[in-house]
C-alpha cells in the first residue's frame, strides 16, 4: 500500500475512479485533478 504524498497525489486521486465510471467523466475529472494540483503547487 502506498501513502498519499504530494508526488503521487494526482495518480492516487485518479485511481480512485472505479471501472464503472463513464469514460468521458473519467477524462474530464483526470484533467481537472491535474490542473488543480498544478495550480496548488504554483501558489504554494
Amino acid at each position: 500500500m502506498s501513502y498519499f504524498t504530494e508526488e503521487n497525489s494526482v495518480e492516487t486521486v485518479n485511481a480512485r475512479m472505479g471501472a464503472e465510471t463513464d469514460l468521458r467523466l473519467r477524462e474530464v475529472m483526470a484533467a481537472l485533478v491535474r490542473h488543480l494540483h498544478a495550480f496548488a503547487v504554483e501558489v504554494n
